[in-house]
């Protein structure tokens, strides 16, 4: 089971993640006692398929985080093909292994216990950019106001951006609940495709 989970973990081809996290490894023995105890993060989820582009999320995030209505400094983005009429939001993943936080020279990123986010420490980092660099999704960035890192925190485990978001493109969920949706969307679909014949 612990090995499924990590060869997950591993997908795009990452798989020094393998390697990486081996038996001795802290890592290792975190995700080991979490998959055990059926212990599942919750972290937020994007549906492409129900998102305008309207950007509020954008905007709910920019007042609750810098306490300004700017989509620029928002920890969530959307990002929108304007000709092809398609947007997706692109939240922060909270990696069970975290690029940013192998990058970080000084430490300054942690998990918090109680919702399992990667938070930065604003008195401990010192704004050399080797997180930003380092994350493969691009979801951490350096605060031109600050000259911090700064990245989405889940709000304490209550994100506004998923409160706020009038379509449901994002969703604050456990993998488990995901796949479950996942499972039956595609059941549906094989069920149409059937000619609507089990």
């Amino acid at each position: 089971m612990v090995l499924r989970h990590l060869a997950y973990l591993s997908r795009g081809g990452r798989n020094e993640f393998l390697v990486f996290l081996s038996e001795s490894d802290e890592r290792f023995k975190i995700c080991h006692a979490r998959v055990n105890r059926g212990e599942v993060l919750r972290k937020i989820f994007a549906y492409p398929e129900k998102c305008t582009g309207c950007g509020i999320c954008e905007l709910a995030c920019s007042m609750v985080k810098e306490n300004t209505c700017s989509p620029a400094r928002a920890l969530i983005k959307v990002q929108t093909w304007l000709k092809e009429g398609f947007s997706i939001p692109l939240p922060c993943r909270q990696c069970e292994i975290a690029f940013c936080e192998r990058a970080c020279p000084v430490g300054a990123i942690t998990r918090d216990p109680k919702t399992g986010a990667w938070v930065v420490n604003p008195e401990t980092c010192i704004g050399c950019g080797e997180c930003v660099e380092a994350c493969p999704f691009g979801s951490i960035y350096l605060s031109a106001e600050r000259g911090l890192a700064v990245k989405c925190d889940l709000c304490g485990g209550n994100p506004k951006c998923v409160e706020l978001c009038p379509t449901k493109a994002i969703l604050y969920q456990d993998s488990t609940e995901v796949s479950f949706e996942k499972n039956v969307a595609n059941a549906e679909r094989l069920f149409k495709i059937s000619g609507g014949n089990p």
